[in-house]
């Protein structure tokens, strides 16, 4: 099958995002498939097919297609230096106006997307599109539904695949039929993490103290990533040490964290190096804060969910709707998200077991042998062929119109009062 993917934004970065586009068109390739990557070039810094390749350290056939952008693009990205939302925006908008000119495009079978107007522009050009998304848009953001809806309807649509449980729901509740939608959680890429680090080995490496109860978070720093309650809880431990990975510069968190001496923030780091922060640890944590996905709603079943299960250590995290999907009491230490007394508490049992350690480590090492990025690519592969072969199916009478009204009338209160433009998830 000769399949397009895209991707919104330029490319090499290191969003989570872009890991997964890229990790699942490479999957798909080293399945057989004819495969290209589409996406916009940077107006600052020029990249290449090998840039995109070697920074994600691509193992398989994947072809690679950086579309240079148009000069009126390419004119107004000289000013867009300091302004990202205003260059992202710019991306988008010449991705979909270059899709026709794009070569790779006119011979696609599919066209693989998480770009909404992009999978409208390319169904008008005749054109079928699987979609693949990890937010819950039309929950969040309630004036999209219509657009969401549109693309849905569409007869050259084939179907979605959704990321968590929680994403899922919310297209179901827009009308999308049950047929047309799978759950597939993400995965990991096993040569980032094997052959495993010996913890002691992985202190020596990154300069941690080999003695020292250590726990361990990677990802962006930022308050958007209920990262104060980790502080807390160093707050609370001052004999355990936390190390933070990932720091790209001076902000709140950093600046809290330097008034504790048992915090260490560690700034951003390529995935390589990451890895043996990750080994180092007792415990891995992802902070259990319901933060991520009902206040910013950009974080939504974390991809470092993924690699810490392949780590094979302790994770400690907050029992949220997404995380549930994966982690729970055979794997992890789950507490109510926010909960600081209940994480602190939790922690110490880990520090009083370590039975209880090894039997989480063992449960994490086998739920990650089925969450590999290949493992994924068959599943999607399969529903995939599925849907290009079945029959179209009419949305389902979920949706309401008054509903929606209700809903955008909340949306856009709390957006002007409180500056909260991302509404939380419904439950599940």
């Amino acid at each position: 099958m000769k399949l397009v993917f895209t991707y919104e934004n330029s490319l090499p970065n290191d969003q989570a995002d872009a890991e997964v586009v890229v990790n699942t068109a490479a999957a798909f390739a080293r399945r057989g498939h004819e495969v290209v990557l589409l996406c916009p070039q940077d107006g600052h810094h020029p990249s290449t097919a090998e840039d995109v390749l070697r920074h994600f350290g691509v193992n398989g056939p994947l072809g690679v297609h950086v579309h240079r952008p148009p000069p009126w693009s390419r004119a107004i990205a000289r000013f867009t230096t300091n302004a990202p939302t205003i260059e992202r925006g710019r991306q988008h908008f010449t991705q979909i106006a270059d899709l026709l000119a794009a070569p790779p495009v006119r011979d696609a079978e599919v066209i693989y997307t998480r770009h909404f107007l992009l999978a409208l522009r390319a169904m008008e050009l005749g054109k079928s599109v699987f979609f693949d998304h990890y937010r819950p848009f039309g929950d969040q953001i309630p004036p999209m539904q219509p657009l969401i809806r549109s693309m849905m309807a569409h007869p050259k649509f084939l179907g979605m695949v959704a990321h968590s449980k929680v994403a899922a729901d919310a297209y179901r509740r827009l009308g999308m039929p049950d047929s047309m939608i799978e759950v597939r959680h993400n995965g990991f890429d096993p040569s980032r993490v094997r052959p495993p680090i010996e913890r002691l080995e992985a202190r020596a490496r990154t300069g941690l103290d080999p003695d020292r109860n250590t726990v361990v978070y990677s990802g962006r720093v930022n308050q958007k990533k209920g990262l104060d309650v980790v502080l807390d809880l160093a707050r609370r431990q001052p004999e355990t040490h936390f190390v933070i990975v990932g720091s790209e510069g001076q902000g709140t968190i950093e600046e809290a964290a330097e008034t504790l001496a048992n915090v260490t923030i560690v700034g951003w780091r390529p995935s390589s190096a990451v890895v043996p922060y990750l080994y180092a640890a007792d415990v891995l944590i992802i902070p259990p804060s319901s933060v991520p996905l009902q206040r910013f709603g950009s974080t939504v079943l974390p991809l470092k969910v993924f690699l810490y299960l392949a780590i094979e250590r302790p994770i400690l995290a907050g029992d949220t709707p997404d995380i549930r999907e994966v982690l729970g009491a055979d794997n992890a230490c789950l507490v109510p998200a926010g909960d600081v007394d209940a994480a602190d508490a939790a922690l110490k049992r880990l520090w009083a077991s370590k039975e209880e350690q090894a039997r989480l480590s063992a449960g994490a090492a086998e739920t990650a042998k089925g969450l590999t990025w290949d493992s994924r690519a068959e599943r999607i592969e399969r529903f995939l062929l599925e849907r290009i072969e079945g029959s179209r199916v009419d949305l389902a009478p979920r949706w309401k119109a008054s509903e929606w009204a209700a809903e955008c009338r909340t949306w856009l209160r709390d957006g002007l009062v409180e500056g909260r433009w991302i509404q939380p998830g419904k439950a599940p």
